[in-house]
C-alpha cells in the first residue's frame, strides 16, 4: 500500500500467500488504484512478470494510460 509521489493517487495491492514446505511464497492478485478519475482495478495475469504488473499499476496511478 502506498501513495504516488504527486500525492494524487492511492494504491492498494492484494497479494496471495502460500507455503511451499518452509518457504513462504506470494504473488499479486490485483491492485485498486484511486486516481483523478476514480477507482481503477488492475488484474494480475499469470503470464506477466510482477515488474510488468507493477508498471501497469503505476501507469494507472499517474493517469498515464
Amino acid at each position: 500500500m502506498g501513495a504516488s509521489g504527486g500525492g494524487s493517487s492511492f494504491i492498494i495491492q492484494r497479494q496471495l500467500f502460500w507455503r511451499e514446505g518452509d518457504v513462504l511464497r506470494s504473488a499479486p492478485v490485483y491492485a485498486s488504484v484511486l486516481n483523478r478519475s476514480g477507482w481503477d482495478r488492475v488484474e494480475y495475469s499469470e503470464d506477466e512478470t510482477e515488474a510488468a504488473f507493477n508498471a501497469r499499476v503505476d501507469a494507472k496511478a499517474c493517469d498515464c494510460r
